[in-house]
């Protein structure tokens, strides 16, 4: 015998419904913090050195 029980709602029901926490405005404050901390790394990076990095693979590329 099988028994199939569609639920259809939220992910964020769902955390509710099993008694996760809910965690979203850690997560929101961590991406704002990943955000500005990849920013400050690009910032002191400058642009010919990223490039130079993403085409060290294809020797041509820069050329081009």
């Amino acid at each position: 015998m099988k028994i199939k029980i569609d639920v259809d709602c939220s992910p964020a029901e769902f955390r509710q419904l099993v008694g996760l926490p809910d965690v979203q405005s850690m997560q929101d404050r961590l991406l704002k913090e990943l955000e500005q901390r990849f920013r400050e790394a690009a910032n002191r990076m400058p642009a010919d050195a990223i490039l130079q990095t993403w085409f060290a693979a294809w020797p041509g590329a820069m050329e081009q």
